[in-house]
Formats: C-alpha cells, structure tokens, sequence
C-alpha cells in the first residue's frame, strides 16, 4: 500500500497567489485531530458519498460514488466492499461528473462554478499547512517549519487522514483559489494579467470592463460578473 507522509498529502498544490484567494485559517491542537476542530461540511464537498460519472480522456466512464476530501485534495470512492479508495490514475481522467456539478481533472480537481466551454470560471479547495508549533522549554510553543518527524500514513484510508491525532499545535488554512479556464484546455489563477493573456484578443474590451464594473479578483460573485461577460464576448 502507497504510502504518503502526512505533511505531502497537506502541500498538494499550494501555489499562493492572494488576489485569487479566499482564506479561512484553524488549528489543531497537540492530541486533536481534523474531525475534532472542522465540521463535515469542511472536510468533504457533499453531506455524504454520492453516485457519479468519471469521463475518461478515451471517451469510456465509469460510475462510482464518491466524494471530494478537502484535506487530501483528493476524491475519494467506495469500492465494491465498501473501502473508501482514492482515485490514483488522474492523468485519464478528464472530468468527473457528481450531482449537477462538474470537477475537471489537471493536476487536481477543478469544480466549475460559472461559464460554459467557451470559457468558465472554476473553485480548488483544499487545506495547506501553515505552520507548526514545537513545544519549547518549559512547556512554550516554538513555531518551526521542520515537518520531518510526521508519521506516515495511508491515503487510501480516508478515516485514517481525518482522524490522525497530532502531536504538536498545528495551524492550518481552508484555502479557496479560483482559476479560469478557455475551452477546457488551460487552468490559470483567476487574476487580470492571466485572463487577459488567456483572451489577449479582447484584451482591450477585458480591462474596460475590469475598471467599469470594480471587479475584485478574490470575491467570487464579482468572478461569475466577469465570467458571464467573457462567455457572451468570446462565443
């Protein structure tokens, strides 16, 4: 069985770019673990497992249920048995279909939020380690980044990732980025310099429209604003 330390499975695709960023930040305390500090709707996108489609990159699917775990950063499926799995073989795959949602895969899961095929708007949500707090002299608290002495575990045990008691103060951060992709071929960090070089010939339309309507790149209502524009502007 594969395994992954538990500080790898937290640093999965953490490039940090704020204007692109929603942040919620936590901690867990030495002894506690995920399920005693976050609630279920913090720790997986659905209240339970749900029925869904993956569409291969071949044309073929599968059906599963599944759910997408927020501190692995993965989505997770139950198998025959019942074992909640991870799916591994991600470069295959080129979207997963749950509910009325739609998750693309590159590098990560990508949910669509807004926009059609032309262009659209998409959420990654995921948990990234701030910082760890090592107990000092006299029971004090010393911030380190020096993660080597983390136990290992399984990623294919779901309960096991959430229920993984620490041994130190831990901080945390729910981390929301927004990304906009053109014709499903390309994530990029929603922030103006990379819209305009994903849609460079309508740059000048683009900007006008950025200062007319004061869109903020880390709010998500003004994103669908300006998603909704380009979809009708590109078509």
């Amino acid at each position: 069985m594969k395994k992954f330390t538990f500080i790898s499975v937290l640093f999965i695709l953490m490039s940090i770019v704020a204007s692109a960023q929603q942040v919620k930040n936590f901690t867990v305390s030495a002894g506690q673990s995920f399920v005693d500090v976050l609630s279920h709707d913090e720790l997986f996108r659905y209240p339970k497992f749900i029925k869904g489609i993956t569409v291969y990159k071949d044309g073929t699917t599968t059906s599963e249920k599944m759910n997408y775990n927020f501190v692995q950063g993965e989505m997770m499926f139950l198998n025959s048995r019942n074992d909640t799995l991870v799916i591994t073989k991600k470069d295959a795959i080129s979207q997963i279909i749950l509910a009325e949602d739609t998750f693309y895969v590159s590098n990560g899961y990508y949910e669509q939020i807004a926009g059609n095929k032309t262009v659209m708007l998409l959420v990654h949500k995921y948990i990234k380690l701030v910082n760890v707090k090592k107990e000092g002299a006299y029971g004090t608290s010393n911030s380190t980044g020096s993660v080597d002495s983390y136990s290992s575990l399984s990623a294919n045990n779901n309960s096991a990732t959430l229920k993984l008691k620490v041994s130190e103060d831990m901080d945390f951060a729910i981390m929301t980025d927004f990304y906009f992709s053109k014709k499903s071929k390309e994530f990029v960090l929603a922030r103006k310099n990379s819209i305009l070089k994903l849609c460079p010939e309508k740059d000048e339309m683009i900007k006008e429209f950025i200062k007319s309507q004061s869109i903020r790149f880390n709010e998500k209502d003004d994103l669908i604003k300006l998603t909704e524009f380009l979809k009708n502007t590109l078509k």
